[in-house]
């Protein structure tokens, strides 16, 4: 038996060419459904090299370059794109981010669940319908609990579990040498893991908190799931692609780790000060509770974790924001605890609450602030499920219903007219006098804006507070 044979067994060569002809066939006919539909209402122009099938794969290996070459080459800064069957609007310019931060029919969550696959899989029960009241009713749930979530009387609540973990993690990752000099340490492994533990301790379980074991489980499980998104996934939705695989592998174990979690927290009636012990009490279904643990851990790590990092990166080669900030929170020791203390600052730090915290580090916030700005090249999604054509300001231009739009945050960080020197890490921009995020509408958007805020930017102002300022004072 000949190699044909072995592969292809008895299948005759009539068979094979009606097989070869429906697979030509079946490329074309998604190439063509793949390509940009026409309207006869003005769409922004196409991307520069758009290819059939796969559309802009560029978008997902080569963004930023992406987005800002295609920007500079349209008159409007808008520009559409194709990714496998999907249609995309990217948007510029003071008329397309007031469309995109502030027009109600942009819906977040529907264009993150498409286009964005690197989030946690979301139970069916309350993916966004076609209407989008799924999306808006979850939502505003959500939103409602993470206001519960972010109010000082619950942050005082688990701010001393903080500042222990916060020392514990220090003392446990980072060592004195004899002659009293420190180790040096990697910010993106060990601060983002301190990170992760903090996140974990104010908006998860405190079973996965008090577990050191758990917490390092957990955070490989959603480091999986960040690192599983996939371009191929999109563009062949019903393709098994291994990062499709990983991430439901990894989706799998979180779900079944924490349905666990609630049901021992329900069955044995043990009491905790957590998120999970408020869903408890509220009879919340399980779904829901799993899915605003992963949506807020999710997002509150890929943030505050990589900027708590860089914070200290900027600062080691910025000696006089450094002193600045070492001045700053010298001054809050010596208010809290006195002249001459041989207190430790988590000691000092201890005595404060949550609402003393919010206020007493004004220039690190603007080092966080300016940190995002620069750090942080995230874009946003949003998917058309109104009615209508959305219209773009007043271009003359349109999302199209059911389009997708996409705003690339680096379109107004980065732009010289808005940010001097952009290029320059400057947390002085954002002082009095200056304000160069005020400069135009939607200009400094890593918190959110419009109708959009983050509503967790206060949770990773605080716990950022909590991180960087024990490392920029002695922490014995």
């Amino acid at each position: 038996m000949g190699l044909d044979s072995r592969i292809f067994g008895t299948i005759d060569f009539k068979s094979l060419c009606v097989y070869a002809l429906v697979g030509i066939v079946t490329f074309i006919v998604l190439a063509l459904t793949g390509r940009p539909k026409q309207s006869s209402k003005k769409l922004p122009v196409p991307a520069q090299g758009w290819r059939p099938f796969v559309g802009m794969i560029r978008f997902f290996t080569d963004r930023q370059s992406f987005v800002l070459d295609n920007i500079a080459a349209s008159h409007t800064g808008n520009f559409r794109f194709n990714i496998g069957r999907h249609n995309v609007v990217c948007l510029a310019g003071i008329d397309g981010r007031k469309a995109f931060f502030e027009h109600k029919n942009l819906d977040p969550e529907a264009g993150y669940a498409v286009l964005f696959n690197s989030a946690p899989p979301q139970p069916a029960k309350y993916v966004a319908s076609r209407t989008g009241a799924k999306s808006s009713e979850f939502m505003g749930w959500f939103l409602l609990k993470i206001a519960r979530f972010v109010h000082k009387d619950y942050l005082n609540e688990v701010l001393p579990k903080l500042l222990v973990d916060g020392r514990n993690q220090f003392e446990r990752r980072i060592s004195i040498k004899d002659d009293a000099t420190y180790d040096t340490i990697d910010p993106f492994d060990q601060v983002y893991k301190i990170v992760y533990k903090l996140t974990i301790r104010t908006l998860g379980p405190s079973d996965i908190a008090d577990d050191e074991k758990l917490t390092e489980q957990t955070l490989r499980l959603f480091e999986m799931i960040a690192s599983s998104a996939s371009a191929a996934k999109i563009v062949f939705p019903y393709l098994p692609t291994p990062g499709h695989v990983k991430r439901m592998y990894a989706g799998a174990r979180l779900y079944a780790l924490f349905r666990k979690l609630v049901r021992d927290r329900k069955k044995s009636g043990k009491r905790g000060s957590d998120t999970l012990q408020h869903f408890v009490d509220e009879g919340e279904d399980e779904l829901k509770v799993m899915k605003f643990v992963f949506g807020a851990i999710f997002a509150g790590q890929v943030t505050t974790g990589v900027s708590a990092a860089w914070i200290l990166v900027y600062l080691a080669v910025n000696p006089v924001w450094y002193r600045k900030i070492q001045d700053e929170v010298d001054q809050v020791l010596q208010k809290w605890d006195g002249a001459g203390s041989r207190h430790s600052p988590f000691e000092v730090f201890g005595q404060m609450r949550a609402e003393d915290w919010e206020t007493a580090f004004p220039l690190l916030e603007l080092c966080l602030k300016e940190t995002i700005r620069f750090q942080v090249p995230t874009a946003a999604i949003r998917q058309n499920l109104g009615d209508a054509d959305l219209p773009i300001g007043n271009t003359g231009e349109i999302i199209p219903k059911d389009w997708f739009a996409v705003y690339l945050f680096d379109e107004a960080h980065f732009n010289p007219k808005i940010y001097a020197e952009p290029d320059k890490w400057d947390p002085s921009r954002f002082l009095e006098g200056r304000k160069e995020h005020l400069k135009e509408p939607h200009c400094f958007t890593a918190w959110g804006s419009g109708r959009h805020p983050c509503v967790g930017a206060k949770v990773g102002t605080f716990l950022v507070d909590n991180l960087d300022n024990p490392t920029i004072d002695d922490p014995r």
